[in-house]
């Protein structure tokens, strides 16, 4: 019974810590692609800007 609650205890933490891992390398990746290090250097002209709004890593035009 309580081995069982123990084992329950435990796949539960490393979900979380899987999740949390996961979220933080997609922020990295998001954060890299902003700052111009993986492979988004095709928008060099220069536009107007528009007022946008962040949805994960992709920007929607308001």
């Amino acid at each position: 019974m309580i081995s069982n609650l123990l084992r329950k205890l435990r796949r539960s933490q490393r979900r979380k810590k899987d999740r949390f891992l996961l979220k933080r390398k997609r922020r990295k990746i998001c954060f890299m692609k902003r700052v111009g290090l993986k492979k988004n250097k095709k928008n060099k002209k220069k536009k107007k800007k528009k007022k946008k709004r962040r949805v994960g890593c992709e920007e929607e035009e308001m």
